[in-house]
């Protein structure tokens, strides 16, 4: 017979007294672990939520401003072939083959803005970074370049403001009208 004060099991052997909490501390753990995975899941299904929610309302604002964007970047052109025809006529025929070259790039893009879709769009800027990433870059920073000038000539002008003046005061920027036919803006107008 056993004469130690400790529990004993069926077989004999000594019980340890923490064992039941022991238990209890196993089940606990694989209750949170079990709760941890539910919100995990959760919070996933809810960023794949919003990501799509995120990617809808960017699809809607591009479609919505597509023709806009195209209608603008054909006058570009029409102003970037007239500044190649003036530098024509002042015998600066390689700048104004550089603007002509441009401007047909310009009513590309301005095509394919009015004939494709938003993915069709999304899905040839893609092909395009992973053909020539460098180039790429340099466009989007270009391109990020003209939408924040573009943006900012296209606010409300102030009453009062000068027809050679951007949105912001900027003076010269957004105005072809200070645009002389000279191969430069006039310095009167740039303050030099």
């Amino acid at each position: 017979m056993n004469t130690s004060d400790s529990p004993t099991t069926s077989t004999g052997t000594a019980r340890n007294p923490a064992d039941p909490m022991l238990g209890e501390a196993r089940r606990a753990a694989g209750d949170v672990a079990a709760e941890a995975k539910t919100l995990a899941k959760d919070a996933q299904a809810k960023v794949a939520e919003l990501a799509d929610d995120a990617t809808q309302q960017a699809r809607s604002f591009a479609e919505a401003n597509k023709s806009r964007i195209a209608e603008q970047a054909a006058a570009f052109s029409g102003a970037l072939g007239k500044a190649a025809e003036e530098l024509e006529q002042s015998d600066q025929r390689t700048m104004a083959r550089y603007a002509r070259d441009v401007a047909h790039g310009i009513d590309d893009v301005s095509a394919a803005l009015r004939e494709r879709g938003v993915d069709e769009l999304m899905q040839m800027a893609q092909d395009f970074a992973r053909r020539q990433p460098a180039a790429f870059i340099g466009a989007a920073a270009l391109a990020g370049f003209a939408a924040g000038r573009f943006a900012k000539a296209s606010a409300r002008r102030p009453a009062g403001k000068q027809t050679g003046e951007g949105a912001a005061g900027d003076p010269g920027f957004g105005a072809a009208e200070s645009w002389r036919g000279t191969g430069h803006y006039a310095q009167t107008e740039r303050g030099h």
